[in-house]
């Protein structure tokens, strides 16, 4: 970022700046980039305070996921012009991987089930199934 001004700047004004940056895109996560809070269409402010309480936690246990995730398996770059940027967010990449271990765990549990009601297991008892 470039600033240019006469007057003297402090570094203080940067740190604002991207305090700042972190919030509008926690906004974005809460409202298109994710979450969707506006479709709830709650009116009453209690209801509302709490689910925006809920969903703040979630987004950043979400992208906390996704530093966790990036140091294991960094987020791709692309050189875009002379810049270089991460083909998507932390945000994106910690939600896609909870969204794809549930989906992986959903489809594990229903091949386990699968397995174990259309096999012909014999029970541990034998006697047990004999008539009294």
């Amino acid at each position: 970022m470039v600033l240019i001004s006469t007057f003297p700047v402090e570094m203080d004004i940067f740190a604002l700046y991207k305090y700042r940056w972190s919030i509008e895109r926690l906004f974005k996560h809460l409202k298109s980039g994710g979450f969707d809070i506006e479709k709830s269409h709650l009116v009453n402010p209690e209801r509302f305070q709490k689910l925006l309480v809920v969903t703040s936690i979630a987004a950043a246990l979400i992208v906390k996921n996704g530093l966790i995730k990036n140091s294991l398996n960094p987020i791709p770059i692309k050189q875009y012009k002379s810049v270089e940027k991460q083909l998507f967010s932390l945000f994106t990449y910690g939600f896609d991987h909870i969204k794809s271990t549930f989906f992986n765990s959903v489809t594990v549990a229903k091949k386990l089930m699968r397995t174990i009601l259309l096999t012909n297991f014999q029970p541990l008892y034998p006697y047990c199934q004999q008539p009294l």
